[in-house]
């Protein structure tokens, strides 16, 4: 530990400030970042190991070469030094959406930018305790921009202890990159205000459920402290933002995206669920996952949270570690959705819900896509051709009724097993169930349900997407005509490329179903 004071670090970096700009090399040679007006802030550890984080801007409204030391801290004090200087209006200042990562909805400010390199402080200091860094190579960690051409700079140890000429070479390589992604600026919509249901009593009653997956933020994302910022260690956000009935059933939606039915039954909640999700990726995007049984989470719920929970913590699954939010993902990787959404999909699901046959279609399909999430093509492919097959029969039997008047019996023939996929399609084409277009797609897709079958073909990505997609929209507009005689909107189908890393074809824009024919 250094004897150092303050002044002595301050009258450090106004000399080597001065020596940078005359080109005499120093430190920090290699980082053109000091060019009028800059600032330099420090935050300065002493015990029980010394270090320093070293913050440089260049703001026009303040003086060049303004020199902030804050400290030295000791150890335990450290961290809420630091969140109380993050406080002052300079770290108040908003950045741009892409200067770093923030969780949707939220524009980032510098004092995110301050709890990345403190947390970066921290675990220097900690990997110090284990290993060698006695050279100045090693002990010094030459940071990178973090918005415009501000930068950073992490070192284990105090700056005066440095040699100030000298060019000096960084040991370490790493970039920011990591740190940077866009986000959409902050809403000023307060769409969480305005639900009349919201504020009704509820009482705590048994409840099951489970989380929307991949995880979301439902509303708005949490205010984190600075201490959390840093730590990185988050609890959940047990804290309900809607509240309303799904077939006279008490519903509610948390922050984390844990959704709770109050009921005791749990099959009969993993059914409205899944058809919850089911419909939800048909019209905004999203690539939601079947919920599993082993996902299931069952316990007392009500407006205070959801407690004296059962979940299966214990299996490999990304969903059912959301119930410990220090094992979720951070902030920044969930998706946002509104209330205005989850409020839409309940009553769209009320109606499906209702329809029986209908109802398993849409889990089936749901099951389908998760398949396809996981790369497993060819189960997403049978199952989504199971669900053309009931398709089909269900149009045509319906049409066979209604407007041909004919008798249960003799439906029932062209049901039977003398009766293939074929002939059924063959009669919806003639009969005027489906039209040349939709008669094209069904026979390309069970030809290749035939290679799949008997041949053992496998199913491209491409393939399985293209089926997918078909499935999707059969089921839309299935959807959309019970939705006809409610006050529910109609859903409005919008496919996009699940995978399009992976789709040379989808980036160029030149996507062709028919030529995934083979």
């Amino acid at each position: 530990m250094s004897e150092t004071t303050a002044e002595d670090v301050e009258d450090w970096w106004e000399s080597s400030i001065d020596q940078i700009r005359e080109n005499e090399g120093s430190l920090f040679h290699g980082l053109q970042d000091f060019n009028s007006p800059a600032q330099v802030e420090v935050f300065w550890i002493q015990e029980p190991i010394e270090g320093q984080a070293v913050m440089v801007t260049h703001d026009r409204n303040r003086s060049d070469k303004e020199i902030t030391i804050n400290g030295p801290y000791q150890g335990d004090r450290f961290i809420e030094e630091v969140a109380t200087v993050g406080q002052e209006e300079r770290w108040r200042q908003a950045l741009p959406p892409q200067a770093l990562k923030t969780p949707p909805g939220r524009q980032p400010i510098r004092e995110d930018a301050l709890a990345i390199v403190i947390s970066k402080l921290v675990s220097r200091l900690e990997e110090s305790i284990f290993n060698d860094f006695s050279s100045s190579q090693i002990r010094f960690l030459e940071g990178e921009r973090i918005w415009g051409n501000s930068s950073y700079h992490v070192l284990v140890g105090n700056v005066v202890d440095f040699d100030l000429p000298g060019e000096f070479t960084s040991d370490d390589d790493q970039s920011e990159s990591d740190e940077e992604s866009k986000v959409e600026p902050e809403s000023d919509d307060d769409s969480s205000s305005g639900h009349d249901n919201q504020d009704e009593e509820m009482e705590s009653q048994p409840a099951g459920g489970g989380f929307i997956y991949p995880a979301v933020w439902v509303d708005r994302p949490p205010e984190r402290e600075f201490e959390e910022k840093v730590w990185g260690s988050y609890f959940r956000e047990n804290e309900v933002v809607y509240q309303d009935e799904i077939l006279g059933k008490g519903f509610l939606a948390f922050r984390d995206g844990l959704l709770a039915v109050l009921d005791d039954d749990g099959d009969h909640i993993l059914k409205l669920l899944n058809t919850f999700f089911g419909i939800g990726i048909y019209g905004d995007h999203f690539q939601w996952r079947s919920l599993q049984p082993r996902e299931f989470i069952s316990g007392q719920a009500g407006p205070g949270g959801f407690a004296n929970s059962h979940a299966e913590l214990s299996t490999p699954s990304g969903r059912n570690q959301l119930w410990h939010g220090e094992s979720g993902p951070a902030d920044h990787e969930r998706s946002l959705i509104s209330v205005e959404l989850i409020e839409y999909l309940l009553r769209a699901t009320e109606v499906v819900f209702e329809v029986e046959d209908l109802r398993e279609r849409v889990t089936l399909h749901l099951q389908a896509h998760t398949h396809f999430i996981d790369d497993e093509y060819t189960a997403s492919f049978l199952l989504n051709w199971n669900i053309i097959e009931q398709h089909i029969e269900e149009l045509l039997n319906r049409t066979l009724r209604d407007e041909y008047e004919v008798n249960r019996d003799r439906r029932e023939t062209i049901q039977g097993h003398n009766w293939f996929i074929s002939h059924r399609i063959e009669l919806a084409e003639i009969t005027g169930v489906i039209d040349d277009d939709l008669y094209s797609e069904l026979d390309r897709h069970r030809k290749k349900r035939n290679k799949v079958v008997h041949d053992m073909e496998t199913v491209s990505a491409e393939r399985a997407e293209d089926i997918d997609h078909f499935v999707s929209e059969l089921l839309t507009r299935e959807i959309n005509t019970h939705l006809e005689s409610t006050e529910v909107d109609p859903i409005v189908h919008k496919p996009v490329p699940m995978k399009p890393k992976t789709r040379r074809d989808w980036r160029k824009g030149d996507y062709d179903p028919k030529k995934w024919e083979s």
